[in-house]
């Protein structure tokens, strides 16, 4: 249903642009002068910019160059999301302005003003540079920035101020591991219980894990196997991994009554999601689980 929704923005907007405003071709200069001429507004093209942001990452086709004239002249008109789809491109060297000058420097640009007007996730990124971890929408070029996981962790504290969930979870894998602050389980569970309540699947797994073991918090298994539920129910980014570990709770019974049955069913959930998802790692894991039960 999303990506129909995004297929009729992009072809709405381009017949918009190209036939309404007699446009010939979609340069930067001449989707200025239509956005001008027009009632089009910057979040109308934003969402132009996302529905080829989204072809080119979700199916074989390239469509950088779109997203990149779209979210430029969105970005233009201070859209602080089209700032952040703007540096992603740079970062991730996927445009062929790119090419030019020093990309990576670019990239930190917009996504420092994307977080000035309003889009932490600038500031995210920003940090996941430093900690030289690959970006979303972006990709693993760093460039010349010298690891530094201190200064990542100063970036993530200005994001999470302004209540990014993936800056709370990032803070909370660094509070785990003891990367670039003091290693200390408890303000780990306490990032990544902020990451959940902001919607984050993955904190809520994060969360869930911790409540299950007395990680960092009190042990609360009632909860713990309420959030796995939780995010099978609203089919989350993470349902697989949390219907494998509701199967491995149940056939363990150490946290709770042993039940192969249930055990049997969330093993399968598991199979079925991750191998939907390609997820091969799981999968397997999931599958050699199914076994044990022949």
């Amino acid at each position: 249903m999303k990506k129909k929704y995004y297929l009729l923005l992009g072809i709405i907007f381009i017949i918009l642009v190209v036939f309404s405003y007699k446009v010939v071709s979609i340069s930067d200069d001449s989707l200025g002068k239509a956005v001008t001429a027009s009632n089009i507004t910057a979040e109308d093209l934003t969402k132009a910019a996302l529905y080829f942001k989204n072809t080119s990452e979700q199916t074989d086709t390239n469509e950088y160059d779109l997203e990149y004239k779209f979210a430029k002249a969105a970005a233009e008109l201070g859209n602080a999301d089209a700032m952040l789809y703007m540096g992603e491109m740079y970062q991730g060297n996927k445009i062929n302005q790119a090419s030019k000058g020093d990309h990576i420097q670019t990239a930190i640009e917009w996504w420092g003003k994307a977080a000035e007007n309003g889009q932490p996730r600038g500031y995210t990124n920003i940090g996941l540079l430093y900690m030289h971890k690959s970006i979303p929408g972006g990709g693993e070029d760093f460039g010349d920035i010298e690891y530094n996981a201190k200064t990542a962790i100063k970036y993530y504290r200005k994001a999470a101020k302004m209540d990014d969930f993936k800056a709370y979870r990032y803070l909370g894998l660094a509070y785990q591991d003891g990367v670039g602050v003091t290693q200390n389980y408890e303000k780990a569970y306490e990032n990544f219980k902020k990451a959940a309540d902001l919607e984050d699947s993955t904190g809520k797994l994060y969360q869930a894990d911790y409540l299950l073991e007395g990680k960092g918090t009190k042990q609360d298994v009632t909860t713990a196997i309420s959030l796995y539920q939780d995010l099978i129910d609203d089919e989350a980014h993470d349902k697989a991994t949390a219907a494998y570990q509701l199967g491995v709770i149940y056939q363990e019974g150490t946290y709770t009554t042993a039940d192969i049955e249930k055990a049997k069913s969330y093993y399968q959930l598991a199979l079925d999601t991750a191998t939907e998802e390609n997820n091969t790692e799981l999968a397997t894991k999931a599958s050699q689980a199914l076994e044990t039960f022949r």
